[in-house]
């Protein structure tokens, strides 16, 4: 409310005049750049926040995957600030979120502006793990032979999470185990193994974080 009083003089009686003003909040038009990614990758993210094409500074957007706000390790709300009209995230996929179709929305908030809110699809897929044989290893018969390797995506990123595993030796199941954040760990005894060249094969099973992969291992026994 803005009171404009007008002063008496030899003319006029003093007069008061009262003008209610309405503020509203300035409009910003927001939209969403990203790619789609796989998972356990890096999703890059710019949220364009302008005024009617002109630049906009100040004020922050966060997001949301399928409604789930994002958030860090700690649990925090993630925050993106508005700089020259760009609001820049680059957001590790976590492993509990797996492949498939998802509605990313970004939401920009300043005190100076309506809220407002964009939204565009986003397909995460499966990450694929190297089919791969590994170099051959000479044991002596009815020692154990031990194998310790780390597993790798396509990325050149070690796996994460668990993965069920099935191992042959000779195309014969003999354990079903798992392989731990990429640490595939077996230790295998040679007695009811005849001398000579063998094969283990260890199959990964497609998750939601991953495709089925094969690792397969040449053995020499040894006398």
């Amino acid at each position: 409310t803005i009171d404009v009083i007008f002063d008496k003089n030899s003319l006029y009686n003093q007069q008061r005049c009262t003008i209610n003003l309405t503020i509203k909040n300035r409009i910003a038009d927001i939209k969403i750049n990203t790619l789609n990614t796989k998972t356990t990758q890096t999703l890059p993210i710019v949220v364009i926040v302008q005024e009617d094409g002109q630049s906009v500074n100040g004020g922050f957007v966060t997001f949301k995957l399928n409604g789930k706000t994002l958030k860090d390790t700690q649990g925090n709300v993630i925050y993106a600030e508005v700089v020259d009209s760009k609001a820049i995230l680059s957001y590790k996929l976590p492993t509990t979120l797996g492949s498939g179709n998802y509605t990313l929305c970004a939401q920009f908030r300043n005190s100076d502006f309506e809220s407002t809110e964009a939204e565009t699809s986003l397909e995460i897929t499966k990450s694929i793990i190297n089919n791969e044989t590994l170099d051959c290893m000479v044991v002596k018969y009815g020692s154990d032979l031990t194998i310790n390797s780390d597993i790798f995506d396509m990325a050149g990123s070690k796996i994460k999470a668990t993965t069920k595993v099935t191992v042959k030796l000779d195309d014969k199941t003999f354990i079903t185990t798992a392989i731990v954040n990429g640490k595939l760990r077996l230790k295998v005894n040679t007695t009811n193994m005849k001398v000579g060249n063998h094969t283990i094969i260890v199959k990964l099973g497609e998750n939601s974080l991953y495709s089925s992969a094969r690792i397969e291992i040449p053995i020499i026994v040894e006398n």
